[in-house]
């Protein structure tokens, strides 16, 4: 152990939950931030993404950082109606 009683791999993973609590912080802001306008159309899904979607999941992670940016791509160009939406008088979570 090291001084203050704190493993090296307890403190390895600290820095990394914290890393990764940082960059979905980042991208929920930017994400929340573009439901202030809306997008001029679908964004197109990517063939990196249908490939990943189309294969079985690996027997290694990819690490929480690299899961949480395909999450995001996913969710963002999902045809699933997860933004907010405005109909004139009538509002929609999106959900």
């Amino acid at each position: 152990m090291e001084p203050g009683g704190e493993s090296e791999l307890a403190q390895s993973l600290r820095a990394q939950r914290e890393a990764a609590l940082r960059h979905g912080t980042e991208l929920l802001a930017d994400t929340w931030q573009g439901f202030d306008r809306p997008r001029p159309g679908q964004p197109a899904v990517s063939d990196a993404t249908r490939e990943a979607l189309a294969t079985p999941l690996p027997e290694e992670g990819i690490g929480v950082v690299a899961a949480l940016d395909g999450a995001a791509e996913v969710l963002d160009a999902s045809l699933a109606h997860s933004r907010p939406r405005y109909f004139g008088d009538i509002g929609s979570s999106g959900l």
